[in-house]
């Protein structure tokens, strides 16, 4: 079973270098935490010990005077891969260790569709008109209609912090059901999947940093 690293301290006590935490969150103590992006949803903890709930991303923008995404979760997402890193920040989806290994994931979430209307539609439409009319009708819209297309292609990258022991001991674990489990530990990869639940995900490359 896989265990959610989010009940583990995600980040030492403290605030992050400020070009590194645009956003900042208060603890009732009175202290403030520096937060980024991609820890939206989750929780920090202060160095006064206590753990503080981040706010979802737009309110962490509202917060510092930007717009919000609102109900755009593929923005918000996007935005917090911006800079190249991966989701969770620093550490493994999956036992929680730190790591900047990274398995790249596509997720296709929407996709256009083509519909031709059928010339026996226009014909029952039609229906009182002369004969003649009818069949000249349905005639030219076997021939020439262009089919109608529907919806719009959204399609997203992902990046999901993974280790290379888990990679290596976890039997199973890039298959596309697996890889969905882990990316809904994320809270925003969640929100993603919530409003795109029969999105299609591609596994990609297991990315490992070259040291030295």
């Amino acid at each position: 079973m896989i265990a959610n690293p989010y009940s583990a301290p995600q980040s030492q006590p403290g605030n992050r270098a400020a070009k590194d935490s645009p956003y900042q969150v208060a603890c009732s103590c009175g202290a403030e935490i520096g937060v980024t992006a991609g820890q939206a949803g989750e929780t920090a903890v202060c160095r006064c010990g206590k753990w503080v709930a981040i706010p979802n991303l737009s309110d962490l923008r509202r917060s510092a005077g930007e717009a919000a995404y609102g109900e755009d979760v593929v923005g918000a997402v996007r935005h917090a891969l911006a800079a190249g890193g991966a989701l969770p920040a620093g550490r493994c989806v999956s036992c929680g260790t730190a790591t900047e290994s990274r398995l790249d994931v596509v997720a296709e979430c929407e996709t256009p569709f083509a519909h031709k209307p059928s010339g026996l539609r226009h014909v029952l439409a039609l229906f009182w008109i002369q004969m003649w009319a009818v069949l000249e009708i349905a005639g030219r819209n076997r021939k020439g209609d262009a089919p109608e297309v529907y919806g719009r292609e959204v399609v997203v990258q992902l990046r999901l912090s993974l280790c290379g022991d888990c990679r290596s001991h976890q039997p199973g674990l890039l298959k596309p059901r697996r890889v969905k489990h882990l990316l809904r530990l994320v809270p925003l990869y969640r929100g993603l999947l919530d409003k795109y639940p029969r999105a299609r995900l591609t596994i990609g490359s297991f990315v490992e940093p070259r040291h030295g």
